[in-house]
């Protein structure tokens, strides 16, 4: 195991990087240390240094590009930064003190998550709703809010119009879910279709028990 970083070692290493110095220039700084036992530690921590390959002003508009879009860093900088390695890319970020808008992966934050909270917090929507607002599949959908289960709790279970199947309707917020209404009997199933032809065709009044409960009250003469 090797020599443990000292908090004076990491102070000097973040010094040199946002002076803009030479790493190899400063190695008297740091005896017993070696120069790729340097950079392996700063890369680690997002430092990167000033050497023989600077960043030009168009790869740095690049880098801006790459934390302001939506594709992961890794993805994006493959497409617009072939030359650079993910550790360089991450540690000029950290020294220009750019800071990336969404972080992708297990626990990350993501853009598909940005665009729930976004929906979430003006009314309850289901997964369906959800990604089509924010225009992404509902497969991505369904698994940023596992990854976020903590965050969102089930407000409601609205019927589909069309086909009548229920979908829980997500809010943001921990809280208990609203349990999912229990299935209807066959033959509740079968007086709602009888119901439902009779009112196309016309031969039913929706407000023939509403008159009957008021004239029994006295409120219908």
């Amino acid at each position: 195991m090797g020599t443990r970083w000292s908090k004076e070692e990491i102070a000097e290493l973040k010094l040199i990087s946002d002076s803009g110095m030479v790493l190899s220039e400063q190695l008297h700084r740091f005896p017993g240390r070696t120069l790729y036992a340097l950079k392996t530690f700063a890369s680690k921590r997002g430092l990167s240094f000033r050497g023989a390959t600077d960043w030009s002003e168009q790869e740095r508009a690049a880098l801006r590009v790459v934390y302001a879009g939506r594709k992961s860093i890794k993805a994006a900088a493959r497409d617009l930064l072939p030359n650079r390695t993910y550790a360089a890319i991450k540690g000029e970020a950290y020294r220009l003190g750019i800071r990336v808008k969404h972080t992708t992966g297990r626990v990350g934050r993501s853009w598909v998550w940005a665009s729930i909270e976004q929906s979430l917090a003006k009314e309850s929507l289901t997964v369906a709703q959800l990604a089509e607002r924010a225009g992404a599949s509902i497969n991505s959908v369904t698994k940023a809010i596992e990854r976020r289960r903590a965050e969102v709790h089930i407000g409601d279970w609205p019927r589909d119009p069309l086909t009548g199947k229920r979908s829980a309707a997500w809010e943001l917020g921990a809280g208990r879910d609203a349990p999912r209404p229990a299935r209807k009997t066959s033959r509740e199933s079968c007086r709602d279709q009888r119901l439902k032809k009779r009112l196309r065709a016309g031969t039913l009044d929706p407000f023939a028990h509403m008159r009957i409960q008021m004239a029994a009250s006295g409120r219908v003469n």
